[in-house]
């Protein structure tokens, strides 16, 4: 049991500190050129309650009778399936492809739990700056500039009897959005930085 505990925490804490960042963006890893498709999970949760009034001090506008002074959860989750093909060393291709499950409790009631294909997401990234670590180079830096695409594919009408559910509960987003990005590595021996920019504007 002793060593069953151990070797929980131990992952617990390998993942708490794993960073695509720092391990892959860097030229650290001998891969960092090459394709790759991989799993990407996140995950969210919202907690909160209705005041005297019935209005939700989480976010949403109102609540039925039976949900005054209940408590309200929210769950949000996503795997999302990527891969990244590069063109030449400078340019490569990100698609993504997420799978999106969100959950509503109001009390002991279940108002959604809604699972499904979210809005994909194509993104070509061109490397102005694109230097690469050697054994005699102590400084590294690459700049970034990216645009891409969201494709209008989650849906945006499940209802829950006869009613639409809240938008940020739907699967998708209900546009096609063009997407530009800056993005800034830099390193000197084992010290980092990074900054990043990005817009999304409705077609």
């Amino acid at each position: 049991m002793k060593y069953f505990l151990i070797a929980i925490a131990t992952s617990i804490a390998s993942m708490g500190y794993s960073c695509d960042d720092c391990n892959v963006y860097q030229s650290i890893n001998p891969n960092d050129f090459s394709h790759s498709i991989r799993l990407n999970f996140r995950w969210a949760m919202k907690y909160g309650s209705f005041n005297q009034e019935g209005i939700q001090l989480l976010k949403h506008g109102g609540a039925e009778p039976q949900f005054v002074n209940t408590t309200v959860e929210e769950y949000y989750s996503s795997i999302d399936l990527m891969g990244r093909v590069f063109l030449h060393p400078r340019l490569n291709l990100l698609m993504s492809i997420p799978f999106r499950n969100n959950y509503r409790a109001e009390g002991e009631y279940q108002v959604a739990d809604v699972y499904g294909i979210g809005d994909p997401q194509t993104i070509l990234n061109y490397r102005l700056i694109n230097s690469v670590k050697t054994d005699s180079s102590e400084f590294i830096h690459r700049l970034t500039i990216s645009g891409g695409l969201k494709w209008k594919v989650g849906k945006t009408d499940v209802q829950l009897d006869g009613q639409l559910l809240d938008h940020d509960l739907q699967l998708g987003s209900g546009s096609w959005d063009v997407l530009a990005g800056l993005e800034y590595y830099g390193m000197f021996k084992s010290c980092g930085v990074y900054g990043a920019l990005g817009t999304a504007q409705k077609l």
